[in-house]
């Protein structure tokens, strides 16, 4: 039996990383009085995205995970994983389009909050993504099993 707060430790980790990552963007533009605009932040954060990916992907960890999560659940597991990777998919959308309206259209009033999101965003998609990965293998063998 997988323990979810020892399964849950390296996100844990990467959201606290890419935290102090932006607290430290925040000195360097205080400090070195750096123009920054979404579109650069986006970019500082597609590195840090790639990071997050190769340190929180286990394959085999995810997959018995969410194996683990589908038995202890009371729905049925095709079901279950369905509905999981339905709203991973508007999540990522959802991501993805915020992403282009910041990166392309950058707002003025709220530009710092447009900079923490360009630079958020992209690691924490990539922290799930090992995660979506797993749900999405676990449904196409469920559904091959139907």
């Amino acid at each position: 039996m997988i323990n979810k707060a020892t399964y849950n430790r390296r996100s844990e980790l990467t959201i606290f990383a890419n935290l102090g990552a932006f607290i430290l963007l925040r000195i360097a533009i205080f400090a070195f009085d750096l123009n920054l605009s979404p579109s650069d932040c986006l970019l500082l954060g597609i590195p840090m995205a790639i990071g997050s990916f190769i340190w929180n992907f286990r394959p085999g960890l995810d997959l018995a995970f969410q194996a683990q999560q589908a038995k202890a659940s009371s729905e049925d597991e095709f079901t279950r994983l369905f509905k999981i990777a339905a709203g991973c998919v508007f999540i990522a959308v959802l991501f993805a389009g915020g992403l282009a309206v910041i990166a392309l259209n950058p707002p003025v009033k709220h530009l710092e909050k447009a900079r923490l999101i360009a630079l958020l965003a992209p690691p924490i998609l990539a922290m799930l993504a090992p995660r979506i990965i797993a749900i999405f293998r676990l449904l196409a063998d469920s559904y091959h099993r139907i």
